[in-house]
């Protein structure tokens, strides 16, 4: 059993395991956790206006090649939105926000569940420009 299809794509290689039967089973979300939530004092802590639009970038390390954060600001600062803010969640933000054209809230990489789930709700966008997992 692997959790994605890159993965399988790769065991299907391997001189030791690529004879063997493979299925893909995705990583379980907690949808319990990971929903929708009030975010009233979290927008207020980080000067997120109503009228703002927000998109989110997450990853433990920025940057790590594979999980493609240059694209993803390169698409970023594509868009022309006067009320886009970024929100960059992970090892590195700060570096990451000096390469974007738009305001940005720089946090840091947790491994708490319930502050990504929070940080999640304030986002109307989740921006995965991931090459592989």
């Amino acid at each position: 059993m692997v959790p994605s299809e890159w993965l399988k794509s790769q065991v299907v290689l391997s001189p030791v395991l690529g004879h063997l039967p493979i299925t893909v089973i995705g990583n379980p979300v907690d949808t319990e956790l990971f929903s929708p939530k009030e975010t009233d004092e979290l927008s207020r802590r980080f000067s997120i206006r109503r009228n703002e639009t927000t998109v989110i970038l997450v990853a433990q390390n920025l940057d790590n090649p594979f999980k493609g954060i240059r694209d993803g600001i390169k698409a970023l600062n594509a868009i022309e939105l006067d009320n886009l803010k970024v929100i960059i969640v992970g090892n590195s933000a700060t570096e990451v926000a000096t390469h974007l054209r738009h305001p940005t809230v720089e946090l840091p990489f947790t491994s708490s569940k319930e502050e990504l789930a929070a940080y999640y709700s304030l986002a109307d966008l989740l921006v995965m420009p991931s090459r592989g997992e």
